[in-house]
């Protein structure tokens, strides 16, 4: 079975892809010969998303001889998990004030060890691979089956907690960030390193590009995408601004 040129494969894998009567799952196929599983894996492990929480998954999946895998992947999405607050699951952004300290806290042991696993990754590899990397987003999770709302039982037509409130809360928040003292190791492969500003991540501080970007020597591109809103409050986008220009800029004299 693997005596055809491993171009073949890639076209038939292309055509399983394409075709609109494909069923099965892609990487079921794999187990057929060697050349599937590499041509197979060309394709499931171009593009990989993965949770904070998935780490150790994430890192098992180049285990031993699978290390192969790394030359597949291109594009690395990575969501940050943050703790749930501490006064338990809240109906909306009034009650449910997340605490600073923990979060930093999460953020930086997350960036740490996914530094550590492409660190790794890239030491094992025969070769350099080049690896965009992308901050997509930051969420929390809550127990399974628990879940408030902000509806008012009297009134269903309205919340307990207008929008007013609830975007006054929000532009009170505080910030988290990346410690000082984190021990980031040096990821050789990534060349592209993309930050989507958005959802739990507009409360990150931009002192963290400076200490992620000198940790990637071979960076090429980098680009921070966000939006400067309305909602985030006056005292928040003057931060978001100055942190942004003064992380990129150390020792800047611009003024805003």
């Amino acid at each position: 079975m693997d005596k055809l040129p491993l171009e073949i494969y890639a076209n038939i894998v292309d055509q399983l892809i394409a075709s609109s009567r494909f069923k099965v799952p892609l990487a079921s196929y794999a187990a057929i010969s060697s050349l599937w599983k590499l041509s197979i894996e060309r394709h499931t492990f171009r593009d990989l998303r993965i949770e904070t929480t998935e780490l150790d998954e994430f890192a098992a999946l180049f285990n031993g001889e699978n290390i192969s895998r790394r030359a597949a992947l291109r594009k690395l999405y990575v969501t940050f998990i943050l703790p749930t607050p501490s006064n338990g699951v809240p109906c909306c952004d009034v009650e449910g004030v997340p605490s600073d300290e923990a979060d930093s806290v999460s953020f930086t042991t997350s960036v740490v060890e996914l530094a550590l696993i492409l660190s790794s990754l890239g030491a094992r590899s025969c070769q350099r691979y080049p690896l965009y990397l992308v901050f997509s987003k930051a969420r929390r999770t809550f127990p399974s089956g628990v879940w408030k709302t902000c509806d008012n039982p009297d009134d269903w037509t309205r919340y307990r907690h207008g929008r007013e409130q609830r975007i006054e809360a929000r532009a009170n928040f505080g910030q988290f960030e990346i410690f000082d003292n984190a021990a980031i190791p040096f990821i050789d492969d990534v060349t592209s390193f993309y930050f989507h500003h958005y959802e739990e991540l507009v409360r990150s501080k931009y002192t963290w590009i400076p200490r992620i970007a000198r940790c990637i020597p071979n960076l090429e591109t980098f680009v921070l995408q966000g939006a400067d809103s309305y909602q985030d409050g006056r005292n928040r986008r003057i931060l978001k601004r100055h942190g942004a220009r003064f992380s990129i800029f150390p020792g800047s004299l611009l003024t805003t």
